[in-house]
C-alpha cells in the first residue's frame, strides 16, 4: 500500500495513457480550465469521445447564470456536463478512465479545477487496470462504476444513460460481477447509508487514537462528541491549516480539547518552494499499533460523515484496514513538513468564513433534459397540472448573451418540442447553449423553469452527432431499446436518419451486450402518437422507406431461422429481441401509411395500388413471423428444455407479442373505417370514388381466413405456455 502514501502528480498522471471513456465527478468545476487545458493537454482526455462530468447542481446553475465569461463553451457538445442534487452538496471527487482492456482510477479530495489538479495539498490514490497484465484492482473499478450507475438511476437523463451504456458495452470488464471477495481498498459512498456507520463496522476495537486531517468542520464540534461516545479513544489529533480552515473557537473550548485528550494542530503544507492550501480529508484509527485509514471527499463534518445523501452531502471515500506503522504513520502523512503547532487558545486560531455558494432557486416547472433531435429541440419537462392551459416558450441563450425565444408544443407522446431554423441549428452545433422554459398567460410570464444546457454531443474525430451513431448500437441491445430508438426517429421527418437506421441496424446473434440500465424492460409501443404531428408527410415516408423496412425484416428473418436450427436456451432473449424488432418495423410502416392516408383524405389510383401491394407484403411477412415463433421455434424448444425453463426465459415478452398481434389485425378495421367514409380515389376525368381492395389480404374474401389463422397461432403460443384457457 505504499502507493497510497507517495506523492502523486495529478497533472502528470492524467497526461499519460489514452482512453475512450471518462466518468469524472467533482464538487466545484472550472469550465475554462477544463476546456482550454485538460481537454487539450491531458492525453487521457484529448481524443476521448465519451466524457461525462458530474457536478453539484448549485455549482452547475451558478455557472449558467453567473458571469458569462465563466460559462461553459463546449459543455454538452464536446463532453456531457451532468448536474446532481444532494440535500447538502454533491461532493464526490472521482476520475474514472477506461478503454476496452485498460483503466485508470483516481479517488480522493481533488476537484476538477486548476487548484485541485495543480496546487492544493490534496490526498488521492491512483490505480491502474490492465486486463492482460494486472487485474488486482478490478473489483475497485467495478464498485466505482456501480456508484456512477446508481447516480444515473437516481438522477436520470437519456444522455447519462447513453454514456454509461457506451462505456459498459466497450469495456465489459467494468460491469459489476458476483465476486464476493472483499474489495481492497474498499470503496464507500453514502447514497444509502452514512459513511460513519459503515466505517464503525470495520474498525477493530478498542480504538486508542484517532487522527484527523481536514479543512472544513461543523460550527459545533459534534464529531468530537460522537468519537468520544462511541470509540472513547485516549487521544484525538486534528490537523488543519490556519488562515483557510473554517474551524470555530467552539472546538478549542470543547472539554476534550481543554483536558488534552483532543489536540488541534496547525500545519503548513508545501510543494518545494510553493505553499499549498490544505484540501485533503482523511481519518486514521489506531488499534494495537494497526491502522484503518479512510480518505476521499469527506471533511470532518456531520453533513459528510453522519448523514446519507438524503440529509447531507454526497461523499465517497476509500478505506484501507490493518495497516502497519511501516505502511502508514498518520502523523507523518497528515503533517509531511513536520510543522504542526499545538494550539489551545481561540485567539491563535485564524479562520476563514465559509464560502457562500450559489443556491439554486426552486422552480414550479422542472426542466430535466433537453437535446437536439434532427431539426428540433426535444424537451423533457415536468409541468404542474394547473399550468396545462398555459402557453409555453423556450428561451435559448447562446454565447455572447444572444437570446432567442421559441414556441414549444406538446406532442402526442407527452414530450415537448421546439422547431429550430438552420441558423439556430448552426449555433447549437457549435456552442454550449442554455435553455429555459417559460409559462405564459396573456403575454405575461407566470412561471419559469430552471436553466439547463442543451445536449448535442459530437464525436471529436468526426464532428458527427454521437446520438445518431449510438442509435445503431443501442437498438441492438434489447427490444425495449429498439422500440425507443425507432419511436424517436419516427417522430421526426428526417427520412435519411430513419433510412440509415433501418439499413445499418443489424441485431447480432446472441452476442450483443444488453444495455446496463434497461435490462429486459418491456418494449412500449406508443400507438403511433409520435407520428401524428407529421400528418400527411407520413404517406411519403411510408412509400420511401418501404424498401429499407423490407430489407430489415428479411435480413433479420434469416437470423431467426438460425435460432430455430440452433435452439439454445441462452438464445431465447435474442430471438425475442429480433422478433419484436421485426414486428415493430412492420407495425410502424402500417401506422405511418394509415396516418398519412387519413391526413390526406385522397389518393391516386396508383397510390392506392401501392398501399395494397405494400400492405400485402407486411401482412404476409407478419404471418411468417408468427408461424416461425409458434411452430418452428417455441414447440421444439419446449420439447428440448421443458415448459418451465422456456416460460422463465420468455418472462414479460409475451405481452408485447400479444399487443403486436392485436395492432396488426386492427389495422384492417381502421383502414375500412376511413376507406368507406373519407378516402376518395382520384382518377383523371372521372368522379372521385371509394377505393377497392381487389384480391389483397384486406379483401372480404381473404381477410377473415387470414385473421383467424393469425389469431389461432397466437392462441397456440399462449396455450402452449399456459397463459390461455
Amino acid at each position: 500500500m505504499t502507493k497510497l502514501i507517495t506523492k502523486v502528480d495529478l497533472h502528470d498522471t492524467l497526461s499519460k495513457g489514452s482512453f475512450d471513456h471518462a466518468l469524472l465527478s467533482t464538487f466545484t468545476f472550472e469550465p475554462s480550465f477544463f476546456e482550454q487545458h485538460c481537454l487539450d493537454k491531458f492525453k487521457s482526455l484529448n481524443a476521448n469521445g465519451n466524457i461525462t462530468v458530474i457536478v453539484d447542481r448549485n455549482i452547475y446553475e451558478g455557472l449558467l447564470l453567473g458571469d458569462p465569461s465563466d460559462r461553459p463553451k463546449k459543455a454538452n457538445i464536446r463532453y456531457l456536463l451532468q448536474p446532481v442534487e444532494a440535500t447538502g452538496l454533491f461532493h464526490s471527487k472521482i476520475y474514472l478512465l477506461a478503454r476496452h482492456n485498460k483503466g485508470k482510477l483516481i479517488i480522493g479530495s481533488a476537484n476538477l479545477t486548476r487548484n485541485g489538479i495543480t496546487s492544493n495539498a490534496e490526498m488521492v490514490a491512483a490505480f491502474d487496470y490492465d486486463e492482460e497484465k494486472d487485474q488486482r484492482f478490478g473489483p475497485l473499478f467495478r464498485a466505482t462504476f456501480a456508484y456512477f450507475s446508481e447516480l444515473a438511476q437516481r438522477f436520470p437523463t437519456q444522455a447519462l444513460y447513453s454514456n454509461l451504456n457506451a462505456l459498459a458495452g466497450a469495456a465489459p470488464w467494468i460491469l459489476p460481477d458476483n465476486d464476493s471477495s472483499e474489495v481492497v481498498p474498499k470503496f464507500l459512498h453514502n447514497l444509502d447509508e452514512p459513511i460513519w456507520s459503515q466505517v464503525l463496522r470495520e474498525i477493530a476495537a478498542p480504538v486508542e487514537k484517532v487522527y484527523v486531517l481536514s479543512r472544513y468542520f461543523d460550527s459545533h464540534p459534534v464529531l468530537l462528541d460522537e468519537n468520544d461516545r462511541i470509540l472513547s479513544p485516549k487521544k484525538i489529533k486534528i490537523f488543519t491549516q490556519n488562515g483557510i480552515t473554517n474551524m470555530t473557537p467552539q472546538w478549542l473550548r470543547h472539554p476534550l480539547v481543554q483536558s488534552g485528550r483532543a489536540e488541534i494542530l496547525i500545519c503548513r503544507f508545501s510543494d518545494g518552494d510553493h505553499a499549498q492550501p490544505l484540501h485533503a480529508k482523511a481519518i486514521a484509527f489506531e488499534s494495537n499499533k494497526r491502522y484503518t485509514l479512510i480518505f476521499g471527499s469527506a471533511n470532518f463534518s456531520s453533513a459528510a460523515l453522519l448523514r446519507s445523501i438524503r440529509g447531507g452531502n454526497a461523499e465517497t471515500v476509500l478505506m484501507i484496514k490493518d495497516l502497519s506503522v511501516k505502511a502508514i504513520n498518520p502523523i507523518r502523512l497528515f503533517d509531511p513538513e513536520q510543522t504542526a503547532e499545538l494550539i489551545k487558545e481561540p485567539q491563535k486560531l485564524h479562520r476563514t468564513e465559509d464560502e457562500v455558494e450559489y443556491s439554486a432557486e426552486t422552480h414550479l416547472i422542472r426542466l430535466n433534459e433537453a437535446w437536439i433531435g434532427s431539426d428540433r429541440i426535444v424537451v423533457d419537462v415536468q409541468i404542474p397540472d394547473t399550468f396545462e392551459h398555459l402557453t409555453f416558450n423556450a428561451i435559448l441563450r447562446f454565447q455572447n448573451s444572444i437570446s432567442r425565444p421559441l414556441k414549444i408544443r406538446k406532442t402526442e407522446t407527452g414530450s415537448y418540442i421546439a422547431d429550430v431554423s438552420e441558423v439556430e441549428k448552426h449555433r447549437l452545433d457549435g456552442e454550449s447553449t442554455i435553455i429555459q422554459v417559460l409559462a405564459v398567460e396573456d403575454g405575461e410570464t407566470i412561471a419559469s423553469s430552471n436553466s439547463l444546457l442543451i445536449t448535442n454531443l459530437k464525436d471529436p474525430k468526426t464532428d458527427r452527432s454521437i446520438r445518431r451513431q449510438r442509435h445503431l448500437i443501442e437498438a441492438t441491445q434489447s427490444a425495449a431499446q429498439f422500440f425507443a430508438v425507432l419511436r424517436e426517429l419516427s417522430e421526426s421527418d428526417d427520412e435519411e436518419a430513419l433510412r440509415i437506421f433501418l439499413t445499418y441496424c443489424d441485431i447480432p446473434l446472441i452476442g450483443a451486450p444488453r444495455p446496463f440500465f434497461t435490462g429486459r424492460a418491456k418494449p412500449q409501443w406508443d400507438c403511433g402518437a409520435g407520428m401524428k404531428a407529421l400528418g400527411s408527410k407520413n404517406f411519403k415516408l411510408f412509400k420511401d422507406l418501404h424498401g429499407a423496412a423490407i430489407d430489415f425484416f428479411d435480413r433479420h428473418f434469416r437470423k431467426l431461422k438460425r435460432h430455430t436450427d440452433d435452439r439454445t436456451l441462452v438464445g431465447v432473449a435474442n430471438f425475442l429481441h429480433i422478433f419484436l424488432a421485426m414486428g415493430d418495423v412492420l407495425r410502424s410502416q402500417m401506422e405511418r401509411s394509415v396516418i398519412g392516408l387519413e391526413a390526406n383524405g385522397t389518393a391516386s389510383s396508383e397510390e392506392w395500388g401501392t398501399c395494397r401491394k405494400y400492405w400485402d407484403a407486411y401482412f404476409n411477412r407478419y404471418k411468417q413471423l408468427m408461424n416461425c415463433l409458434a411452430t418452428e421455434y417455441l414447440a421444439p424448444m419446449i420439447r428440448k428444455y421443458g415448459l418451465n425453463k422456456i416460460k422463465e426465459e420468455l418472462g414479460q415478452d409475451l405481452e408485447p407479442i400479444h399487443n403486436l398481434c392485436d395492432d396488426m389485425l386492427n389495422y384492417r378495421d381502421r383502414i375500412e373505417a376511413f376507406r368507406t367514409s373519407k378516402l376518395k380515389i382520384i382518377i383523371p376525368n372521372k368522379p372521385p370514388r371509394f377505393p377497392s381492395y381487389f384480391y389483397s389480404y384486406l379483401s372480404p374474401e381473404q381477410w377473415p381466413g387470414y385473421s383467424r389463422e393469425v389469431r389461432r397461432v397466437l392462441e397456440q403460443v399462449e396455450r402452449t405456455l399456459g397463459y390461455a384457457a
